[in-house]
């Protein structure tokens, strides 16, 4: 267990690269692409957002990014 949460810190590094400590939309689309090969639409990031985003802020703080990888 604690492997998968060190493996999903470090993914979440990986995601905020401003190191904010929060993940916003464009670091999300450039991730999913960058290392999924995903190219995804303003749409589906809103979706992938709308959907862990608990306080409204339109970015994913890295409980809600957990949420979000325990969803794929």
């Amino acid at each position: 267990m604690f492997g998968d949460n060190d493996n999903i810190r470090q993914e979440f590094l990986s995601f905020d690269r401003d190191r904010t400590g929060y993940i916003t939309k464009n670091e999300l689309r450039q991730a999913m692409q960058s290392v999924y090969g995903e190219q995804l639409s303003d749409r589906q990031i809103n979706a992938m957002i709308d959907e862990v985003d608990g306080n409204d802020d339109d970015m994913v703080n890295y409980e809600e990014f957990v949420m979000l990888m325990s969803n794929k």
